[in-house]
């Protein structure tokens, strides 16, 4: 549906990112929705190997939880950072 609205306002064809265990799968989906629907169905399918994406996610989490704590509490950069290491839970590598 969202690769065809696309296609139907003459935009640019999207770029849909999936497991790269199921990327095959994905790609048979859409052979069979272009016949259903008789249209080209313009798209860019990636397959990503979350493996290698998970070390990334997890330090991007780290960050967004630690800036979130600091906008929660209100306080300064370094007042957040030098309070962590008080509790001994800093999230950054020195």
């Amino acid at each position: 549906m969202y690769v065809s609205t696309r296609g139907l306002y003459c935009m640019k064809p999207p770029t849909i990112i999936v497991p790269i265990s199921v990327k095959e799968d994905a790609e048979k989906l859409f052979e069979i929705h272009r016949k259903m629907v008789q249209s080209e169905l313009k798209h860019n399918l990636i397959g990503l190997d979350l493996n290698f994406v998970s070390v990334d996610l997890e330090v991007s989490l780290m960050m967004l939880l630690t800036i979130s704590r600091m906008l929660m509490t209100s306080l300064t950069n370094d007042e957040f950072v030098e309070s962590m290491k008080k509790k001994g839970t800093s999230v950054f590598q020195e």
